[in-house]
């Protein structure tokens, strides 16, 4: 362990030792009642208590562990169960305060505030350790940072955000995955970052590797699904690389793509001759020459975009999968984008589906239903 780490965790248990303290005095010393003292209490509140002396074992525990940490002798994936550990002590701490929220329990409130406070402080601590772990492992550098990311802590967004940034830059695609995958918690705790995020999503959207692609375009939907600007660039490349994407990510790409070919492309079913009925219908009075042109306009056919093409095109194979949700997110795309006459290919694919589990069959008919009656 280099050594600016050993210093970050030695300083995690010099505060995490100060937080057992506080909290052991504050389950201990006399309540806000006279004649009552903490645990001893015969009134005082079993759930609270019961939840203030396991924290109080975890953060021993913490403690070992983090000390075993700082001689070496945790390696590898146990690094972390220190961390992991001392967040669920906080957990318990910051429950058997709320839970003690009456003066007549016996409890010293203000000591386990303070233990609050030097837990978080100790959880931070450990967080931008985490966050700048660079262990030459992949698997190790991602852990950190998905463990780094389930902290639901507001105190650390900070730390978080450094993280992340440093993530999209790895040489590692896993990592750079897990740091897109990090970007929904880190935008759901705090939705102020939203700018900066985006920035972020932009590079991850350029990523031209396929174990990226799905998590980068699953941020995109969480965080800026209105920026649709951002697909224009990469909407060719992640038409072509669909098919070599996870099956959940292709899910989600897809839902996507949907949406864009929607906003971006002519409703392939419309043609000329119904726009020129819609205009002239309440017209009465046409003279040749423009009885000429709408005899024209009737010969005209509608000549489909290369790109709207290539969507076709790129998601047809998808028919195949094994995975119903692919199956059932590639129907709707050809429900809602594909001429009418392209749209009964998926059909057979439909059929196929039918002879799976009931819930799933359950959802296709519900489906079908629906593409029917509209």
């Amino acid at each position: 362990m280099r050594v600016s780490g050993r210093i970050l965790v030695l300083s995690a248990v010099i505060i995490t030792v100060i937080s057992a303290l506080f909290c052991i005095i504050g389950l201990s010393t006399k309540g806000w009642l006279g004649g009552t003292t903490g645990l001893f209490y015969d009134g005082a509140y079993k759930p609270p208590a019961a939840l203030s002396v396991i924290s109080f074992i975890l953060l021993i525990v913490s403690i070992i562990a983090l000390t075993l940490q700082i001689f070496d002798i945790l390696n590898g994936t146990l690094r972390y169960i220190p961390i992991l550990i001392l967040f669920v002590a906080t957990f318990f701490l910051l429950a058997s305060f709320s839970s003690a929220a009456e003066r007549g329990f016996g409890y010293s409130y203000k000591l386990m505030v303070v233990a609050h406070f030097f837990s978080y402080v100790a959880l931070a601590i450990t967080a931008y350790w985490l966050g700048q772990s660079d262990d030459p492992n992949q698997l190790i550098r991602a852990s950190a940072l998905r463990v780094l990311s389930s902290i639901r802590v507001p105190t650390i967004v900070t730390i978080m955000m450094l993280a992340i940034r440093e993530a999209v830059s790895d040489m590692s695609p896993y990592v750079r995955k897990t740091a897109a995958n990090a970007i929904a918690k880190l935008y759901a705790l705090d939705p102020e970052l939203k700018d900066e995020l985006v920035l972020i999503i932009t590079k991850l959207l350029a990523d031209k590797t396929i174990l990226v692609n799905g998590s980068a375009v699953q941020a995109f939907e969480h965080v800026c699904p209105e920026r649709i600007d951002l697909i224009h660039k990469n909407y060719r490349r992640l038409c072509n690389l669909l098919v070599d994407i996870d099956e959940w990510g292709q899910v989600t790409v897809l839902s996507m793509l949907t949406r864009y070919a929607r906003s971006q492309f002519v409703d392939p079913n419309k043609t000329f001759e119904d726009e020129k009925k819609a205009f002239y219908e309440d017209e009465t009075e046409k003279n040749d020459d423009e009885d000429e042109e709408e005899d024209s306009l009737d010969k005209k056919t509608y000549i489909m975009d290369s790109d709207h093409r290539l969507l076709l095109r790129c998601t047809k194979p998808l028919l195949q999968s094994r995975n119903s949700a692919v199956v059932m997110a590639v129907a709707q795309l050809y429900y809602y984008v594909a001429p009418k006459s392209e749209i009964q290919i998926v059909a057979k694919s439909l059929i196929r589906l039918l002879r799976h589990h009931r819930i799933r069959i359950f959802l296709i008919e519900s489906n079908l239903s629906f593409a029917r009656h509209h």
